[in-house]
């Protein structure tokens, strides 16, 4: 099958290599999404997942090139209909979470019962729910069956092939590279962990103000907390330490080709960054505190120092990988969205 029904990108809006490759890499993922699957939407069903606020869809911005790609709009006014920020808790560390651009619910892309950028709908759909029984410890609380009760598609398991497992496992991963590529280009650093244990208490009082939290709640489990009342508080933080602001901007430059060929020059440095994630396992914890956005360095759950950092970085990694490490270090302390940096 041709991608996208056979819609090509105007090839001015494209150069040479750059428009090759693009064009290779959308043609793969759009056929591991529908290759070998023998799952098909029940047709009694009311697109329950395409509606339910409840079933969270990431998105990355390569969706949003490939969508506006199919329906031949702006990618900014795409992102602006269809799609809003979010935060997906890790499951090991309660309150510390992917900051995340989501799918609005219902889809903006849904058109009656279909879906209108099925070939380019985004890795999340092509897998569920194949997925979710392939691989059930590494659902989030939120979609466990009490809570999707009524949607049909989850009563059993489809057919799973061994090919269509590997083409799951394949987009699984693309999927996380894709998401490395747009905090790095959003953000300034990959992965771009949200630390929201200080608005724990926030939010708690929050609930019981709406009556929406019992007085018996356990605060460390996130889903406890309903998810709309996480959601609007980080927006109204967001809002206010001008990062909102700041990713508009960015995906704004996705109409131009200018910002498109900035986006994929990223895409060689996050593959890097990604192969070589494990540096001690570090990672960049940031924090809305005030109207600022603050930043400690962890490594595995532990304090670390920027010189353990360094040691790291100079004393494993090869030259291709310690360039990619030190680009990512250098955005990330001179971004406009690290205001302050600290360690803790």
């Amino acid at each position: 099958m041709k991608l996208l029904m056979g819609s090509r990108m105007d090839d001015s809006e494209w150069k040479g290599r750059e428009k090759i490759e693009l064009e290779e890499y959308l043609e793969r993922r759009s056929r591991l999404s529908n290759e070998a699957s023998e799952f098909r939407c029940p047709d009694s069903c009311p697109r329950y997942g395409c509606k339910d606020p409840e079933l969270r869809v990431p998105v990355t911005l390569m969706d949003l090139l490939l969508q506006s790609w199919t329906i031949k709009s702006k990618p900014s006014d795409i992102y602006q209909r269809s799609y809003k920020t979010g935060w997906s808790p890790r499951n090991e560390t309660p309150w510390v979470g992917l900051l995340t651009v989501e799918l609005k619910k219902p889809c903006g892309f849904l058109r009656e019962e279909w879906c209108e950028v099925y070939p380019a709908r985004p890795i999340g759909c092509a897998q569920f729910p194949e997925a979710w029984f392939l691989w059930p410890s590494e659902n989030p609380p939120s979609l466990n069956r009490d809570r999707l009760p009524n949607y049909p598609c989850l009563k059993r398991s489809p057919p799973i092939s061994r090919t269509r497992k590997k083409h799951l496992a394949t987009l699984s991963e693309m999927a996380a590279q894709e998401q490395w590529l747009s905090d790095f280009f959003l953000f300034g650093f990959s992965p771009f962990y949200l630390d929201l244990r200080n608005l724990v208490e926030g939010l708690v009082q929050m609930g019981k103000h709406r009556s929406l939290v019992s007085d018996r709640i356990d605060p460390a489990v996130p889903h406890v907390i309903p998810y709309r009342l996480v959601e609007e508080l980080l927006q109204v933080k967001l809002d206010r330490a001008g990062i909102t602001g700041q990713i508009l901007k960015k995906v704004a430059s996705l109409d131009r080709v200018e910002g498109r060929a900035s986006f994929f020059e990223s895409k060689a440095v996050t593959d890097e960054m990604r192969k070589s994630r494990s540096c001690n396992d570090v990672f960049l914890f940031h924090r809305l505190e005030e109207d600022t956005l603050q930043s400690h360095l962890v490594a595995r759950g532990e304090v670390c120092s920027r010189e353990k950092v360094k040691v790291s970085i100079e004393g494993k990694d090869n030259g291709r990988q310690r360039k990619a490490k030190r680009a990512q270090v250098q955005r990330s302390s001179s971004g406009l969205l690290l205001q302050k940096s600290r360690q803790e």
